[in-house]
């Protein structure tokens, strides 16, 4: 979440964000113990997913791009769906039944994109487009999802891109990062 009247993160935002790197330390310092505590995380998930007659989902990598991580709980819970977004190339090798990855562009990966929507992959384009306002139908030739409606991406149909809009301070990129339609 983003304050439109800062461009900086909220509150909220700030102390979501301080907990994934949190976790991302306790896994480095001790992983025996924090792998422990992930499982029950996902336990109690799926116990109030079953209670309250929803369909649980667990995204593993929030801030950090951990493959080994991820892959090793799709695992040890089958019937439970897991999904990332990645940077990491050959994306489709990691792709399982419930375990289901989206690419993520750069300014300098076109070639792994284009190599990832080859094998059915997609891949998460961030545009210069405001709010509210219309995703481009296609992208080199793919077609589009918008991605800002949803985080649920094992629910996108493969070999699309799913467009996002630049948020924050990505909105005065000038990389290359934010694809300008």
């Amino acid at each position: 979440m983003w304050s439109t009247a800062t461009g900086e993160l909220t509150k909220p935002a700030r102390r979501i964000q301080a907990a994934r790197k949190r976790k991302t330390r306790d896994y480095h310092r001790d992983r025996a113990a924090f792998l422990g505590e992930l499982r029950a995380d996902i336990v109690a998930l799926c116990a109030k997913a079953h209670r309250e007659q929803k369909t649980p989902a667990v995204r593993i990598n929030g801030t950090s791009d951990l493959p080994a991580l991820a892959l090793q709980l799709a695992s040890e819970f089958p019937s439970l769906q897991f999904y990332d977004y990645t940077k990491h190339a050959k994306a489709w090798l990691r792709q399982r039944a419930n375990y289901h990855v989206t690419f993520s562009r750069t300014e300098e990966n076109a070639r792994e994109c284009q190599a990832a929507l080859e094998r059915g992959v997609n891949v998460a384009i961030v545009f210069a487009v405001k709010k509210k306002h219309p995703l481009p139908a296609t992208w080199g030739g793919y077609p589009v999802v918008d991605g800002d409606l949803s985080d649920l991406r094992f629910l996108d149909p493969p070999g699309h891109i799913v467009g996002v809009r630049a948020k924050g301070s990505a909105k005065h990129d000038r990389t290359g990062f934010v694809v300008r339609p």
